[in-house]
C-alpha cells in the first residue's frame, strides 16, 4: 500500500479530478463496536459523479496505480459513490475547511 499511496499522491489524478480526501483512513476514536484492526474507511470528495467516474476509470489509474494494491493483494475493497447530503441551515457559516469555525 505504501507504493500505491506514493504513486497516487505523486500523480495528477486527484488534482485533475478536483478530488480530495475528507478523512484520515484510521478512526480517531471508536465510539461503538470493535472494528477489525485492519479496517480502514477513506472518503474522497469530487465535484460531481462524472469526475469521480472519470478518476476511477482513468487509464493510468487502472493500468499503473490500481494494480499496486491488487498484486500482492492489500485486502478486500468496496468502492462506492454517494450523494453528498445538503448542509443543514443551522450549520450555514459554521463550517470552514476541515474544521468548525470559532464562535
Amino acid at each position: 500500500m505504501r507504493d500505491y499511496a506514493i504513486a497516487l499522491g505523486s500523480s495528477d489524478l486527484y488534482p485533475n479530478a478536483q478530488g480530495y480526501y475528507l478523512n484520515s483512513p484510521r478512526p480517531l476514536r471508536v465510539l461503538e463496536g470493535e472494528p477489525d484492526a485492519n479496517d480502514v474507511a477513506l472518503m474522497v470528495r469530487f465535484p460531481s459523479e462524472c469526475t469521480a467516474v472519470t478518476f476511477w476509470y482513468d487509464d493510468f489509474y487502472q493500468r499503473e496505480i490500481k494494480p499496486m494494491r491488487l498484486n500482492p493483494s492489500a485486502g478486500d475493497y468496496v468502492v462506492t459513490l454517494y450523494n453528498e447530503a445538503d448542509l443543514p441551515a443551522y450549520m450555514a457559516g459554521k463550517i470552514g475547511d476541515n474544521a468548525y469555525l470559532k464562535d
